[in-house]
C-alpha cells in the first residue's frame, strides 16, 4: 500500500503534556483522524479501523468504550431496513 507523509510541527514545550513518544503521538494521532473521518461518514467502519492500524473489531471496541456510535444509520435507515426485511 503507498503512503503519503505529513509533517506537523509541534512547540518542544508541548511535546512533553501530550505524549511519552513520537512513535505514540503518531499511533494516537492516526486514531484521532481515523475516529473522525468515520464520524464525518468520509471512511467506513472498516476503512477507518484500516488507517488506525486495528483490526475492525477492536476499532469498534474502542469507539463503543468512548460513546461514539458503532453505527451512522438514523432512524429513516433503520424503518427501511426494518420495512424490506418484513414478508
Amino acid at each position: 500500500m503507498s503512503e503519503s507523509c505529513l509533517t506537523i510541527n509541534i512547540p518542544s514545550a508541548v511535546f512533553p503534556y501530550i505524549c511519552n513518544s513520537v512513535k505514540e503521538l503518531q499511533t494516537d494521532m492516526l486514531l484521532f483522524l481515523a475516529v473522525k473521518c468515520y464520524q464525518r461518514s468520509l471512511l467506513s467502519i472498516g476503512k477507518a479501523a484500516e488507517l488506525a492500524g486495528m483490526s475492525k473489531v477492536n476499532f469498534e471496541i474502542y469507539l463503543s468504550e468512548n460513546k461514539i456510535p458503532v453505527s451512522n444509520l438514523d432512524y429513516a435507515d433503520i424503518a427501511c431496513d426494518i420495512e424490506k426485511l418484513k414478508v
